[in-house]
Formats: C-alpha cells, sequence, structure tokens
C-alpha cells in the first residue's frame, strides 16, 4: 500500500535527513497509523537499522541532536521546520529480557524484529518517504476494519510490559468499531496485579491520556468490564455521564471529565485525588466543581440562581452547567449551558480594604466582606458601589 501525499512529502528538513541517512529510515508507528486515518500526527518518530553513534555522526553537522534516550537507542533531532519542530529516531531494537516495566534491549538490523516487539498491530507500521507503507502484521486491516488487537499472544505482549493494558484501553477508545476479542479480555482481567507494580508516574500518564480520548467512555466501560474499576476510581466511575458530557462539550479537559466520573463527595474526591498524585490545583478544580449544592434541581433555573452560577464558574459557566447536564441527566442543565454564556456580570465594587477602611479588621472584616457580596448577589449584582458602602455600614 502507499499513501497519497502524505504529510512529510513537502518538508524539506525531513527529505534532507533521509538523504543523509541513505534512506535507511522509515517513519514508524502513530504518525504512519495517523496518516492513513487523513488526521495530523501529535508526533513524528522514525526507525532505522542504523547505530545512534552512526545516526548522530550524519546528521550531527546539520541538525540539533538531543540523546534524549541513547541507551535505548533514541535520538531527537530538532528538525526546525515550517510544520515540524522534532523528530525521534530510534535504531531498531529487539527484547533480551522483560520483567512487565521494563525492557533489556539489543540492536537489531531486521525490521520485523522491531515490529515484532510492538504492542498492536496498528502501532507496528512504517512508511518509506516515497508513502509505501510496510505492514508486517495485518495493521492496515485491523484499522481499517475497527480491530485494536496485540501482536501474538495478547498475555506474552502484556507480560513484557503491563503498561499495555492502559494502552490497549486508550486505543480501545479511539480506534475500535467492534468488541474486543475474549483472549485480549482474559488477558488484561489476568494482568491487575501485574499493573498495580507500576509506579503511579508511568500510569498516570497513560491513564490521562485514555480519558481524554474521544471515546473515552468506551475504553473505560472495557476496562470496568476487565475489573480495573477499584483500580482506577475509589468508586465505580459513572462512564454513562462522561459519554453524555464528552457529546456536549468534546473538548473539555480531561478534570472537566473526571468530575463528570466522579460523584459529587468531598471525600470520595480527595481519595482520587491522593490516588493519582495530583497537584494542588488540580485537586481544587475536582472539589469546586464536585459540589452537590451547586448543581441542586433548582440551583440555577431562576435569574438570580443563574447570575450566582455564573459568579462561581465565570468563563467556565458553559462547561460548568453542560456537566450537570450529564451527570444528573436533567435535559434543563442544557438550556442553562446555551444561554448562560450571554449573561453578562457587573464588576463588584467593593473590596476588603473598603471594609478596613472602616476600622474593621481581622476575621471579622471577612465576614463583612462575605455579607456585603452576599446582599449584592440576593438583589441580582444590582447595587452600586455606593450602595454597597451604605449596606456595609449597616453591619458595622
Amino acid at each position: 500500500m502507499k499513501i497519497q501525499a502524505p504529510f512529510w512529502a513537502e518538508s524539506k528538513e525531513l527529505k534532507h535527513l533521509f538523504c543523509l541517512l541513505d534512506d535507511q529510515v522509515r517513519f514508524v508507528g502513530g504518525c504512519v497509523r495517523d496518516t492513513l486515518l487523513g488526521a495530523t500526527p501529535n508526533d513524528t518518530d522514525l526507525a532505522t537499522p542504523l547505530l545512534p553513534a552512526e545516526v548522530k555522526e550524519r546528521l550531527e553537522p546539520h541538525f540539533r541532536i538531543i540523546p534524549t534516550g541513547i541507551e535505548h537507542g533514541t535520538l531527537t533531532v530538532l528538525i526546525n521546520g515550517k510544520d515540524l519542530k522534532k523528530a525521534e529516531i530510534t535504531t531498531l531494537r529487539k527484547d533480551i529480557a522483560t520483567d512487565g516495566r521494563h525492557a533489556v534491549v539489543a540492536f537489531s538490523k531486521d525490521w520485523k524484529e522491531d515490529a515484532s516487539r510492538r504492542d498492536l498491530t496498528i502501532n507496528a507500521l512504517y512508511a518509506d518517504f516515497q508513502g509505501n507503507v510496510f505492514d508486517f502484521f495485518g495493521g492496515i486491516d485491523d484499522l481499517k476494519a475497527g480491530i485494536v488487537r496485540f501482536i501474538g499472544d495478547p498475555s506474552a505482549r502484556i507480560r513484557e510490559d503491563y503498561l499495555r493494558v492502559l494502552r490497549f484501553f486508550r486505543f480501545y477508545a479511539r480506534y475500535a468499531k467492534r468488541p474486543p476479542d475474549k483472549e485480549t479480555l482474559k488477558a488484561c482481567r489476568e494482568s491487575i496485579e501485574g499493573v498495580k507494580k507500576l509506579s503511579t508516574d508511568r500510569l498516570r500518564g497513560e491513564f490521562f491520556a485514555l480519558v481524554s480520548s474521544n471515546r473515552a467512555a468506551s475504553g473505560l466501560k472495557t476496562a470496568v468490564d476487565c475489573g480495573y474499576s477499584e483500580f482506577f476510581f475509589p468508586v465505580s466511575p459513572n462512564t454513562d455521564a462522561l459519554e453524555r458530557f464528552t457529546q456536549y462539550c468534546p473538548s473539555a479537559s480531561v478534570m472537566w471529565r473526571f468530575s463528570a466520573l466522579l460523584p459529587f463527595r468531598e471525600t470520595t474526591r480527595n481519595e482520587f485525588s491522593k490516588r493519582w498524585k495530583l497537584s494542588k490545583k488540580d485537586a481544587g478544580f475536582l472539589l469546586k466543581t464536585g459540589k452537590e449544592d451547586v448543581y441542586s434541581s433548582c440551583a440555577a433555573f431562576s435569574e438570580n440562581g443563574l447570575l450566582r452560577f455564573k459568579e462561581r464558574f465565570e468563563k467556565d459557566a458553559e462547561t460548568a452547567a453542560f456537566l450537570a447536564a450529564a451527570v444528573t441527566n436533567d435535559a434543563r442543565w442544557l438550556s442553562v449551558g446555551k444561554k448562560i454564556k450571554d449573561i453578562k456580570i457587573p464588576p463588584f465594587c467593593f473590596s476588603g480594604s473598603d471594609v478596613i477602611a472602616a476600622g474593621v479588621t481581622g476575621k471579622r472584616a471577612g465576614e463583612i466582606l462575605a455579607c456585603v457580596k452576599e446582599y449584592w448577589l440576593s438583589k441580582n449584582a444590582r447595587p452600586n458601589r455606593q450602595e454597597l458602602l451604605s449596606f456595609m455600614a449597616t453591619l458595622i
């Protein structure tokens, strides 16, 4: 098979790179897969039978080379082209030993041997600069049919690196058009203990990529069916809510998606944040978007309720309303989401310095500031600054 007009065809820099390596190099993996699907790849990966030292020697006079993973045969080449800034080039490899977390590799000259150590058939595709595709394990047919499967024995592939379980769920969510085969599901179920041995740092990147995918709910439902619910979440995830939410907000960030999956319960969200070592900012976001009283049945269906909702979430109010629609399955929230972006709230022309200027300090100053803001909100944000100062005077 030949790719017509691949994305790299117009790149003078890549053409130069291929010439410098005497065309002993091919595009590999996701960039070939996505190009076949007509999508723009996120990364450009290359493979070559040449050893890293020779690749470096040939390219360095013309490109800047960074030895990002030279012990595994990987160099990063700074392309600095118009649409492509870098590419990773890795020497062909074969596994010598694996323990489910790390692999001892040796360099190889055999393209099929390199392909056989990859995880999925759709990720073991190679292409030369002319667009000719090299497919050793039926990846092109699988891609057309929407089949996501391991190369060879699923259990053997997973035992080489248990992270492949999460990669399977992620690629299944993105590319599958039919249910996974029983052998693959069985291998995933039997690998839970191996997955638990992986570091949170390794797992988090793959897990977040899964939840960020365009059909994340499908991948997560498959993971839940394989027994991974308690591993990923403190309680069963609301995959139906996530499915609805990604329909309403397909570009929503991963934290918004987690907020759809988790119940509106502070303890559960804190437990999830601790499990995945979330930053203070992300943990706070999950708490802010997960307060049940904010989404109570009548919270935002009145004029004052809409204003309070908009004031709380500001620029994110539309997304928050669609989150509520997804979680509660209440169509009224869809109406809120569609109209709340047009609501304009005047500035709150009052601050703590006004309270301090009136001679009040400490805890009482904070209490008065909160009372003034509540008064302003209760009046649909209509009181002006002078009216707010007058109201403050009644509290002192």
